[in-house]
């Protein structure tokens, strides 16, 4: 049994900075995460969250 890790993913940032100006719209996180954390790692759960956007 590895490392048991929460990863915690900001959808604000993720959406805007990798996915808007593509076709995609959903995006398998525990694949996404996987690799980065490397061997030894067993990824609990992804959690996408984000912050509430209040205008300037």
């Amino acid at each position: 049994m590895g490392l048991r890790t929460n990863v915690y993913v900001d959808g604000f940032n993720l959406y805007y900075g990798a996915l808007r100006k593509t076709p995609y719209r959903w995006l398998d996180l525990r694949e996404l995460c996987q690799p980065v954390l490397g061997p030894g790692h067993e990824l609990e759960r992804p959690c996408p969250s984000t912050a509430e956007v209040k205008p300037a």
